[in-house]
């Protein structure tokens, strides 16, 4: 289990349309979805790496409904 996993994890989601709408239809269990396309990390990696990219910046995707799955 690893942040660097939910870093690459999340950056398939920004390019990923259906896998956005796997992890909206799987609610808070985003883990299960990662798993199953091979990614392995906790919810606190999770956190962290959102935290890591998102923290103290604005997004350009901030508007986006597809942020809405975190």
């Amino acid at each position: 289990m690893s942040e660097a996993a939910a870093e690459k994890f999340i950056e398939k989601l920004e390019h990923d349309k259906a896998l956005v709408a796997e992890v909206k239809a799987a609610g808070a269990n985003i883990e299960a979805v990662a798993k199953k396309h091979h990614f392995d990390f906790t919810a606190a990696d999770m956190r962290a790496a959102v935290k890591k990219r998102y923290a103290g910046k604005t997004s350009q995707h901030f508007d986006s409904p597809n942020l809405t799955c975190f």
